[in-house]
């Protein structure tokens, strides 16, 4: 099954000779990288058909059915300012002495827009900032999140920390919240370039959800976060009909406000 923004390359014809002067050939009317609709010319079912000719000139043939299938949805970045362009704007501190937006003169260095959030040698695992959603009844709900890091050493362990709520009280009783925390653990591999921290909450407990920016530990060192985006797929999607975790981490990136994804 082939949607937007998946690759594909097949050969409209193939040829190679076997060890005894026997051949192969494919044929297909589909070839290329799917990148906007107008690709897409024609949805359904596709098949490709390969021949395998002996020396002796045997044949024999099989065929291989893509499906071509895309509808689009319309979908909702739950967090505002999930970016930072107004630097903490709706966004909540807590313990936050050490925690701020830093505005770079080189744009370049945020990846999206032009600020990015600044996190610098935190005294506390309870450093973080915090938003709630702008939607309610997420309970039962499927719910994917995407931030993007920058660690500038080893050793810092950032991540989303994610609490289901039943009230809008960003601190309610123990008995009623669950959380969850996704971290991007420590890596030599990831230092000095953006990586991506994804989250995938399959069943969310309550109608409300907070979203933390922190990380699992206490230490000195400096890393960013930029490109925040909250998705509730059921809502978007259709219950039954939500993409999986490495289906979101492929198609879905940071934008404000709604986009439209295609699946």
């Amino acid at each position: 099954s082939i949607t937007k923004g998946d690759s594909y390359a097949i050969l409209g014809s193939y040829s190679a000779n076997g060890p005894s002067g026997g051949s192969a050939s494919c044929k297909s009317n589909l070839d290329g990288t799917v990148t906007n609709i107008s690709q897409l010319k024609t949805t359904g079912n596709h098949t490709i058909t390969c021949t395998v000719t002996t020396g002796a000139g045997k044949k024999a043939t099989t065929s291989k059915t893509i499906q071509i299938t895309y509808s689009p949805y319309t979908a909702t970045n739950l967090i505002t300012n999930g970016s930072f362009e107004n630097g903490i704007s709706e966004w909540g501190n807590y313990n936050s002495e050490e925690v701020w937006v830093y505005n770079y003169e080189n744009s370049s260095f945020a990846k999206y827009g032009n600020r990015t959030l600044r996190v610098a040698n935190l005294i506390s695992t309870q450093n973080f900032l915090r938003q709630q959603t702008n939607a309610s009844n997420l309970k039962s709900h499927k719910i994917y999140a995407k931030v993007s890091a920058l660690l500038e050493s080893k050793g810092l362990d950032p991540g989303i920390y994610i609490e289901s709520a039943q009230t809008t009280d960003y601190w309610p009783t123990l008995s009623s919240n669950s959380i969850s925390w996704y971290r991007l653990y420590e890596s030599t591999d990831v230092v000095g370039k953006w990586v991506d921290i994804s989250a995938y909450y399959d069943n969310v407990p309550y109608n409300y959800l907070n979203i933390m920016l922190a990380q699992a530990n206490i230490t000195s060192g400096v890393f960013f976060y930029d490109g925040l985006v909250v998705i509730d797929l059921t809502a978007t999607f259709g219950s039954g009909n939500e993409p999986d975790k490495e289906w979101c981490d492929r198609h879905i990136s940071y934008f404000d406000g709604t986009t439209t994804i295609y699946k």
